[in-house]
């Protein structure tokens, strides 16, 4: 009985080790096929790009990341920043910029049936005049060659809309071990390099470039006006659409962070989720649930057997692969091997958004709460 104990729990070391160097392979061949932004010149050209920012309370990041837009050469832009009812001194902030030709916009009270985020980037564009839109986010700081290079891209591969993977800013102990995690499971889930093929529709919020054709041409914003993950229903559509999208690294040439604190890293991490446990995304949060599920109760069922090599075996492996994705974002590796504490949490927020889902889907963004339902085609949020 020990003996097929001891075989069992070697077979289930060796396969838990052997995933997760089948993720690190399937990682690295998708950002080799994605490509990097610096593969791509910064060449000069006389499209304009209207850079829209929406802002809500943004006062510790927003300075900094209009001093990155200023600073960007090689294309003809507009900044429009367009405040959503800060209450901190975000609008003092981007009124001293007004002599740099930054257009500071209020966006006034979102109408029915909008949030704040998809009124405030509509407002942006009813004041843009650029052939080029990208929507960004307050708290993401750019090189100054990253939008040149960028309209490159766009152009040479030929495409509709265009999103950037960011270096991401990891702000708690929360965020680096469970980031890593998260972003490790988009590769796999969400097949990044075939985004205008069978992969996933999705798309980074802190870079998000459209031509103005496309983007009339999906309805903007006014589509997607009632979703609190605007980035990914736009993805949605444009796919739908059958315009062509890419995802490109740019992790040398673009910083973000997502969610501050650990608090507002939670109800992110419940913003997203909580729409893909309702019904129509089911099978997808069945399979992050599992998944996540497995990485805990694996290694604890070869701990229990006493094979304690081959417990190390799987504390390592996953410790490797997801220390890794903590150095592509300049955090320390051995944040990688804290990835119990972070599948820990990760399936405490499945199981919370779950019940949610099953009560009152209810989220907390930016000071709002929002009651969640699902549409036809994404998710959709009302004020409460």
């Amino acid at each position: 009985m020990n003996e097929l104990l001891d075989i069992s729990s070697t077979a289930i070391a060796g396969f838990f080790a052997a995933t997760w160097a089948v993720l690190f392979i399937a990682k690295m061949r998708i950002f080799q096929a994605v490509g990097n932004l610096r593969s791509y010149a910064p060449i000069s050209f006389d499209d304009k790009v209207s850079v829209i920012v929406p802002v809500r309370n943004e006062e510790k990041t927003i300075g900094r990341c209009i001093h990155s837009l200023l600073s960007q050469t090689g294309c003809s832009k507009e900044l429009i920043v367009v405040d959503d009812h800060s209450t901190d001194s975000t609008w003092e902030i981007v009124k001293q910029f007004s002599a740099f030709d930054v257009k500071a916009v209020r966006a006034g009270d979102p109408p029915d049936g909008w949030v704040g985020k998809t009124w405030a980037c509509n407002t942006g564009f009813q004041n843009s005049t650029g052939k080029w839109l990208l929507f960004t986010d307050a708290d993401t700081e750019f090189s100054n060659e990253a939008l040149a290079r960028a309209l490159n891209a766009a152009k040479t591969l030929n495409v509709d809309m265009l999103t950037l993977y960011p270096r991401l800013r990891f702000a708690s102990l929360l965020h680096k071990t469970i980031m890593p995690l998260l972003l490790t499971g988009l590769y796999f889930l969400a097949r990044p390099h075939r985004i205008s093929e069978d992969g996933s529709a999705f798309a980074f919020g802190s870079f998000i470039l459209m031509s103005r054709q496309a983007y009339q041409m999906l309805g903007g914003h006014a589509a997607v006006k009632n979703t609190i993950l605007e980035d990914r229903a736009i993805a949605v559509r444009a796919k739908r659409a059958g315009l062509h999208m890419a995802f490109i690294d740019a992790t040398q040439m673009l910083t973000a962070s997502w969610n501050d604190d650990s608090k507002s890293l939670w109800n992110g991490m419940l913003r997203l989720f909580i729409p893909l446990s309702l019904k129509a995304n089911f099978k997808q949060f069945v399979t992050y649930f599992i998944l996540a599920a497995a990485c805990l109760t694996m290694p604890v069922a070869v701990l229990l057997t006493g094979n304690y090599v081959g417990w190390m075996v799987c504390y390592v492996s996953a410790g490797l692969v997801l220390g890794h994705e903590a150095r592509r974002h300049r955090a320390s590796i051995m944040y990688g091997f804290l990835w119990p504490v972070g599948v820990a949490t990760l399936t405490l927020v499945l199981l919370v958004a779950f019940y949610k889902s099953r009560r009152r889907p209810t989220v907390s963004w930016r000071g709002r709460n929002y009651v969640i339902s699902m549409g036809e085609i994404h998710e959709v949020a009302s004020v409460y």
